[in-house]
């Protein structure tokens, strides 16, 4: 009896420790910036995304992406050391399609095609078993729905040439999809809504995805968001399981959606000049609002600071600078694919994978993040801009506790507003990873750190009171 009452209590200990540890992403509940999953622990998403297609003439063709590629790919994430990846998905003809086609070689969008729905939990599948999270991409804007991507619409499965069904997504014939991510047309809404359940009821048992509504979908599809954010939260109320939504903008449409759709998280798009170092999102990244109270992720494939002219330096400033002030940065990737004029190198960083290596900085450092976000407390951590605490106005802090501060320029110190404590000092150098550690007393007031002889330009400075 003594012995089933002690296997009886290891198994409840075991069941609670796995329904803890197995929950779906959520916002963190003690700090609305960050992410976290059952443990409680503050999670901050950092990592690289790629089109799955390739740009021809274009138009954004096949490129063969099976779950053999797939891996590759998140090979490339691991080596990285990143923990967030979109899974893009593309309207028009790919290698599996959405819906079934009538003999005729017409789509019948009464008929969801099995075949896409497996590959694409193979890949989720794959992702889970890295201990990677994933956004879900369920529509794309660039899919000939946008004026800049009309030389896709002939191939969509909602031109009126493509169905059986008689769907017309461009019914004024302005040469795109303008109407398919739209409230306009009821019967588009009834496809579009059965695509959405077959995706949740193929993905729900997953704990590391969140819902990405759509990618840069124009202006006027602003309600139809909101109407599927409130459609996938009625339809997952009935499931196991409650995914966060993500809502993002982009194609030349601004932010004001983060107040109407309602989504759990945002990604938002430049607010003066596209691909600007001096437009806030990509120079000066801002705090999320308290107001707000959504994390941000910072997406540069939304801001065009994911092209060749940009530095070693500018792609670091960027992906530090957004870390410090409460943000998820994450970044566009060329992978196996021309990209600004230049090919991609066989075999870079690992073999069997080609990348360019100008891009390596920016890979290097949103993995550095999360070296800092596992030392630290991040839940407690706040940022702040605010030069009379922190010099730079780029730091995390929780007061004579915690402090990471980036410097961004090449040349500068860093100064910080301590209480007085005894603390332990890091000084990372973010190009080759060399550090040096302090130890010192500090009774209150302002404390000076030099910029330490073995950085070569920008560096971090992660501080900590000792026990």
């Amino acid at each position: 009896m003594q012995n089933i009452k002690i296997f009886s209590f290891i198994l409840f200990f075991l069941l609670t420790c796995f329904a803890v540890y197995s929950q779906p992403v959520k916002v963190h509940p003690d700090n609305f910036r960050y992410f976290t999953d059952g443990s409680g622990k503050a999670i901050v998403f950092t990592g690289s995304h790629t089109w799955m297609r390739k740009p021809i003439k274009k138009q954004w063709m096949p490129d063969g992406w099976n779950l053999q590629k797939f891996s590759k790919y998140l090979d490339f994430l691991q080596y990285w050391n990143h923990n967030y990846t979109r899974l893009w998905m593309w309207e028009q003809p790919g290698d599996v399609d959405i819906w079934i086609k009538e003999p005729g070689g017409k789509y019948n969008l009464s008929k969801l095609n099995p075949a896409y729905f497996e590959l694409v939990r193979s890949f989720v599948s794959e992702v889970k078993s890295r201990d990677i999270y994933l956004g879900v991409m369920l529509f794309q804007g660039w899919s000939g729905t946008c004026d800049a991507s009309k030389e896709d619409w002939p191939r969509h499965a909602m031109n009126k040439l493509n169905n059986v069904n008689g769907i017309n997504g461009d019914p004024a014939g302005i040469g795109y999809g303008n109407k398919v991510h739209s409230l306009d047309n009821k019967e588009i809404i009834k496809f579009h809504e059965a695509y959405v359940r077959k995706m949740i009821d193929v993905l729900n048992d997953f704990d590391n995805i969140i819902w990405e509504i759509g990618n840069e979908t124009i202006e006027s599809s602003i309600p139809w968001k909101a109407h599927l954010v409130k459609f996938i939260r009625d339809y997952e109320s009935r499931k196991p399981k409650q995914h966060l939504i993500l809502d993002g903008t982009g194609n030349g449409v601004g932010n004001s959606s983060i107040w109407i759709t309602g989504a759990d998280t945002f990604s938002p798009c430049i607010v003066t000049k596209w691909g600007s170092l001096s437009d806030p999102y990509i120079g000066n990244p801002p705090i999320p609002s308290d107001s707000l109270g959504k994390p941000i992720v910072l997406d540069n494939d939304h801001l065009g600071n994911h092209f060749l002219r940009y530095t070693a330096l500018n792609q670091r400033n960027w992906t530090f600078k957004s870390f410090t002030r409460g943000n998820h940065p994450i970044h566009m990737d060329c992978y196996d694919v021309m990209w600004d004029g230049a090919e991609p190198t066989p075999d870079h960083p690992i073999k069997n994978v080609a990348t360019n290596p100008h891009y390596d900085p920016q890979r290097k450092s949103l993995g550095d993040i999360q070296r800092f976000a596992k030392k630290m407390d991040l839940a407690k951590m706040t940022p702040t801009s605010d030069s009379s605490i922190c010099s730079t106005t780029f730091c995390l802090v929780n007061k004579g506790k915690e402090y990471l501060v980036y410097q961004p320029n090449p040349t500068g110190d860093i100064w910080l507003s301590l209480p007085a404590g005894s603390y332990e000092a890091e000084y990372f150098d973010v190009i080759d990873d060399s550090f040096n550690k302090i130890s010192f007393k500090w009774k209150v007031g302002i404390k000076n750190f030099p910029k330490p002889s073995h950085v070569k330009e920008d560096w971090l400075l992660y501080a900590k009171a000792r026990k």
